[in-house]
């Protein structure tokens, strides 16, 4: 995962405005699925960490 940045960024160079063959889900260039997708790993990795949060504080109540 550490490298999955950079393979993005190189992957994505100049194609962030073009058009995908056939809009998905309203999504209609390469940068949109790709905001779509940052922005639920971003949720999900709140989620988790209110999760571990709340375990972590649990675990010490005992």
């Amino acid at each position: 995962m550490e490298k999955q940045p950079a393979a993005i960024i190189e992957a994505t160079k100049g194609k962030l405005d073009q058009k995908l063959p056939k809009p998905f889900f309203g999504l209609e260039t390469v940068e949109d699925p790709l905001a779509f997708a940052i922005s639920q790993e971003a949720l999900h990795y709140g989620q988790i960490r209110s999760l571990v949060k709340a375990a972590t504080r649990d675990q010490a109540k005992t």
